[in-house]
């Protein structure tokens, strides 16, 4: 009987670990890069290629469904840390310590809405005062 028990535990961890590792090795159909970093107008997301080109906290639109990829390049000579988050979505990458480090996050997008995305670190997202690093996802159905 415990033998039994253990076969079908260990079944269960072998199947949730695979589909696990399936999930995070969807190809992204929808890619993003953006430097973080000290600005003119202070912490700021700039926009790298594409249609968000050097454009300051800038919009990423998607669609329900989107595979998306967030690269984040750390800008900051300083040596400032920065990160990706969305609160509202689970979604956050790890921190990029150094300059000209880059770190990637990939997330399915499941929900229509407008989220907001932004740094994690003290002070350097102030969404309610219209300052620093943070910007939109605008998911469409």
């Amino acid at each position: 009987m415990m033998s039994k028990l253990v076969r079908v535990l260990l079944t269960s961890f072998v199947a949730l670990s695979f589909l696990g590792a399936f999930a995070q090795e969807q190809e992204p159909t929808v890619s993003f890069t953006l430097r973080g970093g000290l600005g003119s107008q202070g912490f700021e997301f700039m926009g790298v290629g594409g249609d968000i080109d050097a454009v300051r906290n800038p919009d990423l639109n998607v669609k329900v469904g989107d595979v998306v990829e967030v690269i984040l390049i750390n800008g900051d000579a300083s040596g400032m840390v920065h990160d990706f988050v969305i609160p509202d979505l689970e979604v956050a990458s790890a921190k990029a310590r150094v300059q000209n480090e880059s770190v990637r996050v990939v997330f399915t997008v499941t929900a229509a809405g407008t989220f907001t995305y932004l740094c994690s670190e003290p002070g350097h997202a102030l969404p309610e005062a219209n300052f620093g690093m943070f910007g939109k996802l605008i998911v469409s159905d």
